[in-house]
């Protein structure tokens, strides 16, 4: 029981510790870890990795699709299964790549109005 005012103490006190290194009167500087600027420039970040990830799982669906049709063994339920996944990740991947196109021509278009 004697203990817990001791540990008590002692998280008190490490809680204290970083607020005299700051009265030293050096600045502390944080880098920035976003290289952005902007919340544009944020946006366009956070919509490369969206769709890089999508693009991503389109290609994975591609190679499973091709793979179901590969193994189907003549099973004619794989194979038609395996073909339309190979169709669907067509599909998907031919829209994230319009959306890419269609996301940069919005944005070459706005960044060079407000220039």
């Amino acid at each position: 029981m004697k203990l817990r005012p001791i540990f008590a103490l002692a998280f008190v006190s490490m809680l204290g510790l970083p607020l005299l290194a700051l009265a030293q009167g050096s600045a502390v500087a944080i880098p920035n870890p976003i290289a952005c600027d902007s919340i544009a420039c944020l946006f366009i970040g956070v919509m490369k990795l969206i769709l890089g990830a999508l693009g991503l799982f389109g290609l994975v669906m591609f190679i499973w699709g091709g793979v179901m049709w590969m193994s189907s063994g003549g099973n004619e339920e794989r194979i038609k299964k395996g073909r339309e996944t190979l169709v669907w990740a067509s599909l998907g991947i031919v829209v994230i790549l319009g959306s890419w196109v269609v996301l940069r021509f919005i944005l070459k278009t706005v960044s060079t109005a407000t220039q």
